[in-house]
């Protein structure tokens, strides 16, 4: 699993430090590079932008899965295999600036996100 905050459309910065660490030539792709080949991957994220956003001409400019396909790319090249990606929209709370109604909201979007990826974790463990 990757988890981490949506970052600029992508994973944040030491997320993209340790990619480059661990998924190297030799290791996770090219020749020799089969640890990884055959394992399965969600990605699982949070964006701070609410859904609405994340449409086709929005404020973001489209659906949050148009921004995925390096990652499943990545994933690819490694010999993952990407199981249905699970993100929650609108997951962001700023103290002294969001409101308790705020939190509670994102606590309830995070135990939703929590519960679908468990789920998923639970068939993909009696698949195998």
């Amino acid at each position: 699993m990757w988890h981490f905050p949506f970052y600029w459309y992508s994973v944040p910065a030491l997320m993209k430090t340790w990619m480059d660490a661990v998924l190297t030539r030799g290791f996770a792709f090219g020749t020799g590079g089969t640890a990884l080949h055959g394992k399965k991957l969600v990605l699982s994220f949070t964006t701070a932008a609410p859904a609405e956003e994340y449409v086709r001409g929005g404020g973001m400019g489209w659906p949050v899965k148009d921004f995925l396909p390096l990652l499943m790319q990545t994933a690819r090249l490694c010999g993952l295999e990407m199981l249905t990606p699970i993100w929650t929209c609108g997951a962001m709370y700023v103290p002294g600036v969001s409101t308790e109604d705020d939190l509670r909201r994102v606590l309830e979007a995070a135990d939703a996100h929590a519960e679908r990826l468990s789920a998923e974790i639970e068939s993909v463990e009696k698949s195998a």
